[in-house]
């Protein structure tokens, strides 16, 4: 079973060593370290917060953390067979955390992971994904549930939530839904929500304020099918990347990105996206636009004419950047530094 509400668990208080095998850095090539952990855990969470400090959670219930200056990982296990694919670094010590299914739930901590409080839990629903501003206004979308897409709101930094009134939430089409690949199926501007779905009816894109239930929802010139559509939204000033592809596929460069320059007025196709299916994205300042995915880690420079794939790369599930260096992570323990 989970965690009883507000009931602390202490943490295995596992220290891995960072031990680092630079795979590659060309002339104009982003640097890569490959900081891997010797475990079979799939990571799909990622956030880093404003001091530097690195948070990772995955399959097994598993939860890592590093200090900004620290050279070993923290390990803590929620409960071994839950899928915590949602992570959110709310500072140097806090973060909150997801569940995705059996039962959802919402942990969080205030001491850098050691200990562990389910604040929050539904067991009928299925989280996608976990979002939170400074303010302390957050939300958690999950799959559709009665036609329409669940939404869960915190207004007090992920202490209490509450699910929005049915009668508010965005409609989903036939077999429409989001994707818990890397916790970017939505993001976050001022109090609304935008997100991305996929499926067999295609791949949409829904943005509005949840409290109001006014929401625009518009198609995307992007694959579908039953693992198809958008996997991952993300922002860098007013500029949107919107990515996915089919799952399965790690050959395709064709319909798999969108670009906007205007929050989502317009949407664009690249020429030539990142080859396969696009798990995550992440912007590295100005310098670069990263994609992860099964085939491993792309990159292009700004006006993303051209990605590269960096060999040796592959598993990876997704990446998170701040202005100075990002950290990917994907199946069997791999974790990249990227800078």
């Amino acid at each position: 079973m989970f965690l009883k509400k507000n009931i602390s668990i202490p943490s295995l208080a596992i220290l891995i060593l960072l031990i680092g095998t630079i795979i590659g850095c060309g002339k104009g090539e982003p640097m890569v370290q490959n900081i891997s952990i010797p475990d079979d855990i799939s990571f799909r969470g990622i956030s880093i917060s404003e001091e530097g400090e690195i948070w990772l959670s995955g399959s097994k219930g598993t939860i890592l953390y590093k200090s900004q200056k620290g050279a070993e990982w923290s390990k803590s296990i929620i409960h071994p067979e839950a899928e915590i694919r949602c992570i959110k670094a709310l500072d140097n010590s806090t973060a909150i955390a997801c569940s995705a299914t059996e039962p959802a739930a919402v942990f969080k901590t205030s001491d850098k992971g050691k200990t562990w409080n389910k604040v929050f839990e539904d067991s009928t629903a299925f989280f996608d994904a976990l979002v939170m501003d400074s303010a302390g206004l957050g939300y958690i979308l999950a799959d559709p549930m009665n036609g329409r897409f669940k939404i869960y709101q915190s207004k007090d930094f992920g202490n209490s939530w509450t699910a929005i009134p049915d009668s508010l939430l965005p409609e989903a089409g036939e077999n429409e839904y989001a994707f818990a690949a890397s916790n970017q199926s939505a993001i976050q501007i001022k109090n609304g929500l935008i997100f991305v779905t996929g499926g067999a009816s295609g791949a949409f894109i829904h943005a509005g304020i949840p409290t109001e239930g006014k929401w625009k929802k518009e198609h995307l010139a992007l694959n579908a099918g039953e693992a198809c559509g958008a996997f991952s939204l993300v922002r860098k000033g007013d500029d949107l990347m919107l990515g996915g592809g089919c799952y399965n596929d790690i050959s395709n460069s064709e319909r798999n990105m969108l670009f906007s320059d205007n929050l989502g007025t317009q949407w664009f196709s690249l020429p030539k996206g990142p080859v396969g299916y696009i798990s995550s994205m992440a912007f590295l300042g100005d310098k670069y636009l990263f994609s992860a995915g099964d085939l491993g880690l792309q990159y292009a420079l700004p006006r993303y004419r051209k990605f590269v794939l960096i060999k040796d790369t592959e598993g990876l599930n997704a990446i998170t950047c701040n202005n100075q260096f990002c950290i990917a992570a994907g199946k069997k323990g791999k974790i990249l530094w990227v800078e």
